[in-house]
């Protein structure tokens, strides 16, 4: 699990990552990391637990640790866990322009695409 003291928050706003370490020990931060890590250290800023996503797809918690696990994600699922975090997914440019992702899906469908 990771932890808030083990993120790396880059100078740009609203941007942490897991720390990574350099081959001499020291952090080399703001590193591209898959988006399962990228989910987890949401979740911890965020405070959530696994079984908190577990409404949100209709599982388990080890569907939710599966999910995880093999970085099995759908645009629709960042979407519903940012959310429930009350986050919004987007992308940022180093211009400063924001496309915030919204999910376009209706409540009770099962549609694959984001």
């Amino acid at each position: 699990m990771i932890k808030k003291s083990d993120l790396f928050v880059d100078k740009r706003p609203g941007r942490c990552y897991p720390e990574k370490k350099s081959p001499s020990g020291g952090p080399k931060g703001g590193e591209q990391v898959k988006i399962s890590d990228g989910v987890k250290a949401a979740m911890t800023v965020a405070g959530m637990k696994q079984k908190d996503l577990m409404p949100l797809f209709n599982t388990t918690k080890q569907g939710v640790s599966t999910k995880i696990g093999r970085n099995s994600w759908y645009g629709k699922d960042l979407v519903r866990v940012a959310k429930a975090m009350g986050a919004d997914l987007a992308f940022v440019f180093p211009n400063g322009t924001v496309i915030k992702i919204e999910n376009d899906e209706q409540e009770g469908t099962d549609d694959q695409d984001a």
